[in-house]
């Protein structure tokens, strides 16, 4: 049976139809109560579908419930998910930074590291978290540490630019 084409699984079909989203751009914002959707549907997907709702922007706003849910939830995963993909299409939503600033003052060191990497991929938007990241450079945990020194070297960059020497 030659010519005949191998059959793809569901699951690459899915991948490649993300990617394709993502791709659009803007263009996509059609689909984006469907990526809503699958943001709880498939853990394995979750980059996917927050690739795309990023890659569509502040275009994907019908999303922000959902991601304010997630964001919410009890589930550490869906919570960085939800902040980092928030942070892309709505900015200036009130709930990131406090509720991101919270996350820092956990108990779980797991936490507080993921966190000053997810304030860091904020920009600008993070300039307020600061001092909170200033003081978290004195974390016991030298993970915690490192991520918000990496944290405050993003958020710096992302306000002011490459500094001058660099150029």
């Amino acid at each position: 049976m030659t010519g005949m084409p191998t059959p793809i699984d569901k699951g690459t079909v899915r991948f490649r139809a993300y990617s394709s989203l993502a791709t659009l751009g803007s263009v996509a914002k059609p689909a984006v109560r469907f990526l809503a959707e699958q943001f709880y549907a498939n853990n394995r997907e979750l980059d996917f579908v927050r690739a795309a709702l990023v890659a569509i922007g502040t275009d994907a706003r019908e999303a922000i419930p959902v991601l304010t849910n997630a964001f919410h939830s009890t589930n550490q995963m869906f919570r960085w998910m939800a902040a980092r993909t928030l942070a892309q299409v709505s900015p200036d939503s009130p709930d990131l930074v406090p509720t991101m600033l919270a996350e820092l003052n956990r108990a779980n060191v797991a936490a507080r590291r993921g966190t000053c990497l997810v304030l860091g991929g904020f920009g600008p938007v993070a300039k307020s978290t600061i001092p909170a990241l200033t003081q978290a450079l004195g974390d016991e945990d030298k993970g915690v540490r490192d991520n918000a020194d990496r944290a405050l070297r993003a958020i710096e960059l992302s306000t002011n630019g490459p500094p001058a020497h660099l150029f």
